[in-house]
């Protein structure tokens, strides 16, 4: 059964070998499969003696191809190559029907010049396709779940390196606060903060902010952890510079959603005996070093019975924020203000 251990998958990802004649790369964040794909078709090439612009050695084929054409792909896998030498067909099978009939044959079967490298959507585990895969001998199975804190951490000292930059430690924990979900959306923030900070030679927690448009978000911090403690002032103020235009509500109400939702999170890890402090360390994505205090307060004061009750007053909030967009501050505010009472009489 081609299901690799972590050693081995990590070894697999740095220098993929021909093993394998149909490599499937796939998980629910997109951006991580499509990166891990192209490695290891760059690795296998790069093994083969075959180089990238090689157009008769590559062939690309997208989903909506497989559908109209459900012979393509074994077409392709055993055309022999004119120049010789090693063949590679990348397969984008987002969207693809009937995949475990077209690749079957190829494990069963396996082209002796080419290598298939298939991009899937988010297989669970017992589907049709992916156990076909693992237990094949001639195939291998690539999961990519989303980035946690340790892996986004290594993406960022990849690109500062490649640009040769620093990062201070309180930027990396902004940094790292923002990113997550889909790998390519990631590396791309990341690119464009060293691009930001390239002449400074070294990325402060100010260009973070500076790049990211950051104070939408620290109102929305500030928002949800008035409401989250208590704090009816601190609340009046925030909504009030929101009325007044600093922060849109339809960009507030989302990310105080989720805030609300991490807690939820957090507060379920509580109950069940983990201690809050470390509850909080260990988060993904990684709550702002600078919140870390108040949140630990919010776990105190909320069980998860409550949060629930308090995420269906901001999710109804969101939802008729959307309907009702001359009315989306009033409605963001009103669930706001009610949390708020929720908490001080706790």
């Amino acid at each position: 059964m081609a299901v690799l251990q972590r050693g081995a998958l990590n070894s697999f990802l740095k220098e993929p070998t021909g093993r394998y004649r149909v490599v499937v790369v796939f998980g629910p964040d997109r951006g991580l499969v499509s990166e891990r794909a192209t490695s290891i078709l760059s690795g296998l090439q790069q093994s083969a003696g075959s180089g990238s612009d090689d157009p008769f050695g590559l062939t690309r084929i997208a989903g909506e191809d497989l559908n109209s054409d459900p012979d393509r792909l074994a077409n392709e896998a055993y055309t022999i190559s004119l120049f010789g030498g090693a063949r590679f067909i990348h397969v984008r099978a987002h969207g693809a029907r009937n995949l475990p009939d077209q690749v079957s044959p190829l494990l069963k079967n396996p082209p002796e010049d080419a290598f298939i490298i298939i991009e899937a959507g988010d297989l669970k585990k017992g589907t049709a396709f992916r156990k076909l895969v693992e237990k094949s001998d001639e195939a291998v199975a690539i999961p990519c779940y989303a980035d946690d804190n340790a892996s986004l951490n290594e993406v960022v000292n990849e690109e500062i390196a490649a640009f040769g930059l620093s990062i201070t430690k309180d930027a990396r924990l902004r940094l790292l606060s923002q990113l997550g979900g889909d790998r390519l959306a990631s590396r791309g923030e990341i690119e464009k903060l060293c691009l930001f900070a390239a002449e400074k030679g070294s990325i402060d927690e100010e260009d973070v902010i500076a790049l990211s448009g950051d104070s939408s978000v620290l109102s929305a911090d500030a928002l949800s952890d008035a409401a989250a403690l208590g704090q009816m002032p601190a609340l009046m103020d925030a909504l009030a510079r929101m009325d007044a235009g600093s922060l849109s509500p339809a960009t507030a109400g989302p990310q105080i959603l989720r805030n609300f939702q991490v807690l939820h999170k957090a507060r379920i890890m509580v109950e069940q005996g983990v201690p809050a402090g470390q509850v909080v360390d260990r988060m993904t994505p990684p709550i702002f070093f600078k919140r870390k205090d108040a949140v630990k307060k919010q776990l105190a004061l909320w069980s998860v019975a409550r949060l629930d009750r308090a995420l269906g007053l901001l999710s109804d909030a969101v939802l008729k924020s959307r309907q009702q967009q001359g009315l989306a501050t009033a409605h963001l505010g009103d669930a706001l203000i009610r949390i708020a009472g929720n908490a001080r009489r706790r």
